[in-house]
């Protein structure tokens, strides 16, 4: 894969991250929600459960392309807008 392949699905996989987000913590208002109405929130934390562990799978995914990104040299006649810069931890 190039560069530009790769720099497209560093973008993808931050959407996903961050999509992840949303929604585990709208399962964890959920949960606290079931908790506080009395009833058995053991299915909603189970998928609360699953949903982290995606969002650990993105995570590591996001981290193999950066690692990716890392170790190529960008050819020389490439872009030297900020656009194909990696993004700072």
């Amino acid at each position: 894969m190039d560069r530009e392949q790769e720099l497209e699905h560093l973008r993808q996989a931050e959407r996903h991250i961050d999509e992840a987000k949303a929604l585990i913590e709208t399962q964890r208002e959920f949960v606290r929600e079931l908790t506080q109405k009395g009833q058995d929130p053991e299915v909603a934390n189970s998928g609360l459960r699953a949903m982290e562990r995606t969002l650990k799978a993105f995570e590591r995914h996001r981290d193999v392309i950066l690692n990716w990104l890392k170790d190529q040299k960008p050819s020389e006649d490439a872009p030297s807008d900020d656009s194909t810069s990696l993004p700072s931890d």
